[in-house]
Formats: C-alpha cells, structure tokens, sequence
C-alpha cells in the first residue's frame, strides 16, 4: 500500500 501525496509517501514509511 502506497499513498502519494503531492509525490510524498505517507504509508510507504508505515509499511516498512
């Protein structure tokens, strides 16, 4: 799950 917002990850941190 990624979520891009203004081509900054949010959950991409999360997921890790």
């Amino acid at each position: 799950m990624l979520f891009v917002t203004g081509g900054y990850c949010f959950i991409c941190i999360f997921s890790h």
